[in-house]
């Protein structure tokens, strides 16, 4: 990875195969985790989208509060990947799922 990179977002289009690039084989951490946090820790406001257009069982990256694993591909992605990213924090979350009329 280019030492000087530090983008804020990243978004990470693939067919959820990656498992399979672990040193610990499907139960091990992925290279995309791996290089995920390499650049987190050169900035830690830095949001990861990973969208898998092929869920299986298996993701390449933890949930956590920085990265959304998105599942499937429709038009909807745009608006959830421009929400997601620009969230000041978890709570945006709370607040869209309240508004939402069942």
């Amino acid at each position: 990875m280019d030492e000087n990179i530090c983008p804020d977002a990243v978004i990470f289009v693939s067919d959820d195969q990656s498992w399979m690039d672990s040193e610990g084989g499907r139960w091990g951490q992925t290279e995309t985790m791996r290089l995920w946090d390499e650049l987190k820790a050169k900035n830690l406001s830095a949001k990861l989208v990973n969208i898998d257009i092929q869920p299986y069982g298996t993701t390449q990256t933890l949930d956590r509060e920085d990265i959304a694993n998105v599942g499937g591909f429709s038009e909807a992605v745009f608006d959830f990947v421009a929400n997601f990213v620009f969230a000041p924090n978890a709570d945006h979350w709370v607040e869209m799922i309240e508004k939402t009329a069942l």
